[in-house]
């Protein structure tokens, strides 16, 4: 078993603690840095040389030949893989980094919880599978008994989010539409323009301790074309998924959530989401959530708890929600990545029609 699951940096916790026990005070941020992590190192000519690979020149951990964040661990998400089973009424948010991940998980945490009053943190409200296990805030084990020892924090009715690829989905059955018919839960994924995915993503990994990436925006835009950055290639991702949740879009156990439509109607898409969670009608929820995932209140939630990290001595990623805006990709990108990335897309949305899946 995996009892004392930290088995790597950092030390382990102690085996049979509760779930969650001194999960106060450990850094929940996707961005945290890992214990083990070591120092940047350059040459004398001052050029940046490690962490990492000279093709992914950034700390981060590999599983299955993708780039993860460097606290992940084989033998846990091999675990989860074949032994998490998804609960009654999960829902799970599965995007790639900066498509709206928080944003999403903020809406349905407000609407599951009957209103955005409760929200506090919905990064520790809203739980990353693989940093939950990895990052030792619970056991795989404790995990699968639907991490209950935290009262207070998680709303009955779960909101869990992955980056994984849907081949390596952190939980058995991926999408498959019986077993998500069986347990009633659901799968809500997202996507972005990916040409404003990868200036966040670029901003998100220079403010980051997690990474120590030091290189420029040309240099990160090469990689990730090339799939070295954190979830792989962007379209690869999104082929993947949108191949394994066909039949469960259909039967309704899954819905594809645009960050562009978000944003053109954000009453409107919290209205579906309302429905596609199992929950009733109501418009009074409906405005309350609305009027919350409006960036400025996001940019005001986390501004608190970011003062109330810093007030403990945790770490923290300011830029974590930094524009939410559409289309402010061309304040780094040239025209010729721009079209690149076009190219790309065009390509994507040719094979989804050819297959049947757009």
């Amino acid at each position: 078993g995996d009892a004392a699951s930290g088995g790597g940096a950092g030390g382990s916790r102690q085996a049979g603690a509760p779930c969650g026990a001194g999960a106060e005070g450990r850094d929940d941020e996707d961005t945290a840095e890992d214990p083990a992590a070591p120092p940047p190192r350059y040459d004398e000519n001052g050029k940046y040389i490690g962490p990492g690979t000279e093709a992914i020149p950034y700390w981060h951990a590999t599983y299955e030949g993708l780039v993860y964040l460097p606290y992940v661990r084989k033998h846990l998400l091999d675990r989860m893989r074949s032994e998490n089973e998804l609960l009654e009424r999960d829902i799970v948010v599965a995007s790639f980094p900066k498509t709206g991940t928080t944003w999403l998980q903020t809406v349905l945490l407000s609407l599951v919880m009957g209103g955005p009053e409760r929200l506090r943190d919905p990064m520790r409200q809203s739980v990353w599978i693989e940093a939950a296990v990895c990052r030792r805030k619970c056991t795989c084990d404790e995990f699968m008994d639907g991490w209950g020892a935290i009262r207070g924090v998680l709303p009955e009715q779960r909101v869990l989010k992955t980056h994984a690829q849907a081949h390596v989905a952190p939980w058995v059955g991926c999408a498959d539409p019986t077993m998500l018919r069986a347990c009633g839960a659901k799968l809500a994924i997202t996507w972005r323009d990916p040409r404003d995915v990868a200036v966040s993503c670029f901003h998100h990994i220079t403010a980051s301790n997690a990474y120590r990436y030091r290189g420029t925006w040309d240099e990160f835009i090469e990689m990730f074309l090339a799939g070295g950055t954190e979830g792989g290639d962007f379209w690869e991702w999104q082929l993947g998924w949108r191949r394994a949740t066909a039949k469960a879009v259909r039967s309704g156990d899954a819905m594809w959530v645009r960050y562009e439509d978000m944003k053109a109607d954000l009453p409107g898409m919290v209205r579906r989401l309302q429905a596609f969670a199992g929950l009733p009608p109501d418009e009074e929820l409906v405005r309350r959530t609305a009027e919350a995932g409006e960036f400025g209140a996001m940019r005001a939630l986390f501004e608190r708890r970011n003062v109330r990290k810093l007030a403990n001595g945790k770490k923290f990623n300011a830029e974590h929600i930094r524009k939410g805006e559409v289309g402010g990709f061309d304040e780094l990108m040239t025209e010729e990545q721009s079209q690149e990335f076009q190219r790309r897309t065009a390509q994507l949305e040719a094979q989804l029609h050819a297959e049947g899946l757009l």
